[in-house]
């Protein structure tokens, strides 16, 4: 193994977290920082830096989408998309910035996640508003006006959502963006320090297949498609919902049943790995227009509502994001033609109460 593979602590995953993780770490200036990342680098490709292009990632080299499994009750088509690229889904979705409600996070540390509460990561978020710029789009979309008014029509109220506690409302939605740019974890963090940054080196196009430990079950390195990568310190995983998971089973922690059922050794027995999958559900409705829709100011996805679907709710449960582009045929089920003239709403539920596991094949 050669000097340079050495480090004294090991990110992988290079995503929305990772990004920030590895820059933090690299600017105390304590420890040499390697960041593996499976996707290639965000600097220069417009694609992505620019966010009126998002809608070209789509399907891209730069996205999987995961499905899941046959469902005996539900849908059985639902998608679950990730990103492989410096910034991860940060890189890749439609930039839409808000921070979430105190109520929620509350609700979190009260379920026993102790440290994340409201009060203990209000300045978190206040650092990371140091750094990551935030705009709110121009009001100059009639169509998504209309949205907006339609919504107040029928007792919405109008609403800033750069109040986390705006709760039930309809607005114009904030985007982590300056002048057209994405204002991604990876341009924020990893750009001003790439290439100036000695403490911090950057592998792209390498995915993370499994965690080296010593005989005492500590983390000593990472192997990778391109070698292998040792951390003197320690390994941090930021490698999101379904790639964390998938690398700690493969490495031998997880359901002790499950992991024999894969032929894996075990190093130690975790029976939460791959259990209790979340992720907010979306769907999508489109109307056809009968003349030509204007298109967003910035990114097409420009206003949000935020809607009880149950008077009887304290808050609300669902967010119908607003948008305005073409039906592409592509982006519809088979057999379903595209409308050169449309307008999309797409209900999303807040708060799913349904639960996944991720397992290995």
């Amino acid at each position: 193994m050669r000097p340079e593979d050495a480090y004294d602590v090991v990110v992988v995953g290079g995503g929305a977290a990772g990004a920030i993780v590895a820059a933090r770490l690299a600017e105390r200036g304590e420890a040499s920082i390697c960041l593996i990342e499976a996707g290639p680098s965000d600097q220069g490709d417009q694609r992505i830096l620019e966010i009126g292009r998002w809608l070209s990632l789509a399907g891209s080299e730069l996205a999987r989408e995961f499905e899941i499994e046959p469902q005996s009750r539900g849908n059985s088509a639902l998608l679950h998309t990730r990103a492989y690229v410096l910034g991860g889904c940060a890189s890749h979705n439609q930039a839409i910035a808000m921070l979430p409600p105190a109520s929620d996070l509350d609700a979190w540390e009260r379920a026993g996640a102790a440290g994340w509460g409201s009060a203990e990561t209000n300045r978190y978020f206040a650092r990371m508003l140091e750094r990551i710029h935030v705009e709110e789009v121009p009001h100059d979309n009639a169509c998504a006006a209309a949205f907006v008014e339609s919504a107040r029509a029928v007792g919405l109220p109008l609403v800033s959502f750069a109040d986390p506690e705006a709760g039930e409302g309809v607005g114009w939605l904030r985007l982590n963006v300056r002048q057209g740019m994405r204002q991604s974890s990876s341009v924020a963090y990893l750009h001003p320090l790439m290439h100036r940054s000695a403490a911090l080196t950057v592998l792209t196009r390498r995915t993370a297949v499994r965690i080296r430990f010593d005989a005492d079950g500590n983390a000593t390195g990472v192997d990778t498609t391109r070698g292998s990568v040792r951390a003197r310190r320690e390994v941090v995983l930021c490698a999101g919902a379904v790639e964390t998971p998938k690398l700690l089973l493969l490495s031998g922690l997880g359901p002790s049943e499950r992991l024999r059922e894969a032929g894996i050794g075990i190093v130690r027995e975790l029976p939460g790995v791959g259990e209790h999958f979340v992720d907010h559900p979306e769907g999508t409705v489109i109307w056809e227009a009968d003349r030509p829709v204007p298109t967003g100011v910035v990114q097409d996805w420009e206003a949000a509502a935020f809607a009880r679907s149950e008077p009887s709710l304290e808050r609300p449960d669902v967010m119908i994001h607003f948008g305005t582009m073409p039906a592409q045929t592509e982006w519809l089920p088979p057999g379903v033609r595209g409308a050169e003239h449309a307008f999309w709403m797409t209900p999303n539920v807040m708060r799913p109460r349904s639960r996944g596991v991720l397992r290995l094949r």
